[in-house]
């Protein structure tokens, strides 16, 4: 086991928590053993964190903060919001993370077999889908996409093709040729442009 970097208390628990969850899965993870990894005490894991589901979603979180950096670096750089929807689709192909794959697919997982633990992965995703909502609403007014298309439905469907491209990732199907799997994006994306 390689020693973790120097870092927060909470990121190292985090990266802790990160490896045994993808290791172990969410129920045979223990509080325990992420604390030992991380060379801390259960108390810390306690003094940052509710609970190992917590920890979960936490490392989810994380590992998607930096699409978040990126789109907003993007949107400040005056891409517009189509052109922001690109980047989401290139990302998923050209900067694949295994470990926050398995993460994400691991929180269904848990979410399915934990009620408390799905409440709380339904709150994120739908903290997650508000956040598409924005973005599609932000489309809309840059004349990005066509006012007929509400911007819930247009979240739903760019959440529901992220979570299906993870999931068969995870099962073990390689990623499509990244240069067609943007051309199609840009495609998708030009269908739901205002007509001309």
């Amino acid at each position: 086991m390689e020693p973790l970097p120097d870092l927060s208390t909470s990121d190292r628990l985090l990266d802790a928590a990160a490896q045994v969850f993808c290791e172990r899965g969410y129920d045979g993870t223990t509080v325990a053993e992420v604390a030992r990894r991380a060379s801390l005490t259960t108390g810390a894991i306690y003094a940052n964190f509710r609970d190992k589901a917590e920890l979960l979603l936490k490392t989810i979180e994380r590992g998607s903060s930096a699409a978040v950096v990126d789109m907003e670096a993007a949107r400040a750089a005056g891409a517009s919001a189509a052109d922001r929807l690109l980047l989401m689709a290139r990302r998923m192909v050209a900067e694949p993370d295994s470990t926050e794959r398995l993460l994400f697919v691991e929180m269904f997982s848990a979410a399915r077999r934990h009620p408390d633990v799905g409440r709380r992965v339904a709150e994120a995703l739908s903290a997650m889908e508000a956040e598409l909502a924005k973005l599609m609403d932000r489309a809309r007014d840059d004349g990005d996409v066509d006012p007929v298309w509400e911007p819930a439905v247009l979240a739903r469907f760019c959440l529901a093709l992220g979570v299906g491209f993870t999931q068969l990732a995870v099962a073990g199907l390689p990623d499509p040729d990244a240069a067609e799997w943007v051309a199609l994006a840009e495609r998708i994306i030009s269908a739901v442009r205002p007509l001309s």
